[in-house]
């Protein structure tokens, strides 16, 4: 009997067991004390194992995905002579656990690693996919970038980005927070998208129901493959019957690739220590290895007035040369517009030397960003007012850009893809006309 009563505890803390199973198991709590207590002594174990794991253990929380109030009432008498421990074991007011990471990095101050458990607070996704296992029985998967806030074992709120959630049973009425309202979960799959300027949020179910609840008052039913969004006055109906997403074609855009104009150059002119792979850029205390990277797009075919919004994309990925640890935890780079004139006019073909290139000190600052040494291989998109207007006023029939660090650092060198890397796309821009 005791080794039937092991098996099926055990089928219940993996989440494994049938719906028969599950009934056995309630009669033999029901009816034998010393298997209640048992019952509890299992808790707790999970309870503490679960509490001091870091390293990717994946321990099922008691408050299982089928989750039934008799076990607890089943165990009262015992958990009754065990509070302390009971209440000590849980003291930390867990609301989820890590249950995947899949190249997912993150900005918080909560424990990040797959299995960690997560107390209500901010959780920032700034690259990867992450699923995210609530105790109350709902799954949340969240795409980069996006930031959410982890309220309760019920509630959360989404304040950027997209996130897809699968709602069992036991979690019905979860609740799902946005700028203008919420949603209340009936027990369905659905995922939810925060627009850029965070103004409004899309909801689409995949199969089951939600209710949206608008802070004006308004409230909409959506069941299988209905959408809707909810902006700040109203929610409006989304047709969208394949559910793949609200990407609208842009009828009028060009993206440029600077294939053909694009190099680097070293302060000390040695060749061998540039890679045409890469735009490599490096600012050290000598300054005789200092890299910068020049890359430029044909515009000649465009009318560049007529640019409404411009994204300018750099891959930066490692280029294995020097030491991560010799550096900072984060860099700074610059984008420099090359004025029209003379300077337009360097070496594309060949060896550049450091002379004969463009100089920062002529050129237009545009914009700035940061790479963190824990994540080079990263995607910068840059759109800045400056660089906007840098493209808008352009006379000539090229737009080029100087590339540099101001980060004082060790041996790393950093580099950005260009159009010849086999790893990543190089230099993009992309250009929305009016």
């Amino acid at each position: 009997m005791n080794k039937k009563f092991d098996q099926l505890l055990h089928k219940y803390f993996l989440d494994n067991i049938s719906e028969l199973e599950f009934k056995e198991l309630e009669n033999l709590l029901e009816n034998n004390a010393d298997l209640r207590q048992r019952y509890l002594d299992y808790t707790m174990m999970d309870a503490g194992l679960r509490s001091h794991s870091q390293e990717g253990m994946n321990i099922v929380n008691i408050q299982k995905k089928r989750s039934n109030p008799f076990l607890w009432f089943a165990a009262a008498a015992a958990m009754l002579i065990c509070l302390p421990a009971f209440f000590f074991f849980n003291s930390a007011n867990t609301i989820a656990v890590i249950q995947s990471s899949e190249y997912a990095g993150w900005e918080s101050s909560q424990a990040t690693l797959e299995g960690s458990e997560l107390h209500a607070g901010t959780l920032n996704l700034t690259t990867g996919v992450a699923t995210l296992a609530f105790n109350s029985g709902a799954d949340l998967t969240l795409e980069a970038p996006a930031k959410i806030e982890l309220i309760s074992a019920m509630e959360v709120k989404l304040i950027s980005g997209n996130m897809s959630m699968y709602v069992r049973e036991s979690a019905q009425g979860f609740r799902v927070n946005t700028p203008n309202g919420y949603a209340i979960d009936h027990g369905t799959r659905f995922s939810v998208s925060i627009s850029e300027d965070k103004k409004s949020a899309d909801f689409k179910v995949l199969e089951g129901e939600i209710s949206l609840h608008h802070e004006l008052g308004e409230v909409k039913h959506l069941s299988d493959a209905q959408a809707s969004q909810m902006n700040a006055s109203t929610l409006a109906d989304l047709q969208d019957s394949d559910l793949e997403g609200f990407l609208k074609n842009e009828a009028n855009s060009h993206i440029l690739s600077s294939i053909g104009h694009e190099t680097s150059i070293v302060f000390n002119n040695q060749q061998s220590r540039l890679n045409q792979n890469f735009l490599m850029v490096k600012k050290n205390k000598k300054g005789d290895v200092n890299r910068r990277a020049f890359f430029a797009f044909q515009v000649d075919e465009l009318d560049l007035s007529n640019i409404a919004r411009i994204s300018l994309s750099l891959n930066s990925i490692p280029t294995s040369l020097g030491e991560v640890g010799t550096m900072p935890a984060e860099s700074t780079f610059h984008l420099y517009g090359i004025k029209d004139g003379e300077d337009e006019q360097w070496q594309r073909t060949g060896f550049l030397k450091w002379a004969d290139a463009p100089k920062i000190k002529k050129a237009l600052p545009l914009a700035s960003f940061k790479i963190s040494r824990a994540n080079l291989r990263t995607t910068v998109r840059l759109d800045s007012p400056e660089l906007l207007n840098f493209i808008k006023s352009n006379q000539s029939s090229e737009v080029g850009f100087i590339l540099a660090c101001s980060t004082l650092g060790g041996t790393l060198v950093h580099g950005f893809a260009s159009s010849l890397n086999t790893e990543a796309s190089g230099p993009r821009l992309e250009l929305i006309m009016e």
